[in-house]
């Protein structure tokens, strides 16, 4: 489950063997199922008894290797699927692309995961892309979109290269206001001040918005797939 996205029919298959371990009488041939398996997987706080959703849990496991190639970039790992899937974006952002080998889709389909929570720290700017990379905001951290684009003397900094470092003053302390207010309206300027940075001779890296040490742990992403990914698709099948 750590490498390998688990095909549905085993998920439910693993899911009715716990069930029905959990509810079948040594003396009865056949149990009586009181509560649903969702219901049980709940937290012991919301009434359930805190069993782990299969398939979600398998994603959060995923996640920890999509976290590596993010956070170790250097890896033979990393660098092995860079090479074939990501040559020239980023885990994050790849798609499938064609014919991939199912450790790729496996690791793949924890991609919103990990898009929900990673975010990048500004170390000297020089590694994030402006358009690109995840950076602004957090829960999820998206890129910057919004530009003025009616203004003539910003269009020569709306390159889909820009670097943040370009934006940045004082050896990389201090964010030159004069240039996102050319660049950007009034609230997404705003927004980027905000931003603390770290100057000159730091690296830009991906944290994790929801653990306070800023880094992925699969707890963490079972409690988001569970929370907040499921619910968001549950709503909008509603």
């Amino acid at each position: 489950m750590a490498c390998f996205l688990l095909p549905k029919t085993v998920c439910k298959k693993i899911v009715s063997i716990m069930s029905e371990f959990w509810w079948k009488n040594k003396l009865e041939s056949r149990g009586i199922y009181w509560k649903s398996w969702d219901h049980m997987c709940k937290p012991k706080a919301n009434g359930g008894l805190g069993f782990k959703d299969i398939e979600a849990f398998n994603l959060a496991l995923l996640g920890k290797q999509l976290w590596r190639m993010l956070s170790v970039k250097d890896s033979l790992f990393t660098r092995v699927f860079k090479s074939r899937y990501f040559a020239k974006s980023d885990p994050l952002s790849a798609g499938l692309g064609s014919g991939p080998f199912y450790a790729w889709r496996s690791i793949h389909a924890a991609q919103k995961l990990i898009q929900q929570g990673a975010r990048v720290l500004i170390g000297s700017g020089e590694d994030t892309k402006v358009f690109q990379d995840s950076w602004i905001g957090q829960q999820p951290a998206r890129r910057a979109q919004v530009v003025r684009w009616n203004r003539r003397d910003s269009r020569q900094y709306l390159c889909h290269n820009l670097r943040v470092r370009e934006m940045l003053i004082n050896q990389g302390r201090e964010w030159n206001m004069e240039l996102l207010t050319r660049i950007f309206p009034d609230d997404e300027a705003r927004n980027i001040s905000k931003i603390r940075t770290c100057g000159n001779g730091s690296k830009d890296i991906y944290i994790w918005d929801y653990n306070k040490k800023g880094y992925y742990t699969v707890k963490s992403g079972y409690w988001v797939q569970v929370n907040v990914l499921d619910r968001y698709a549950a709503v909008e099948i509603d």
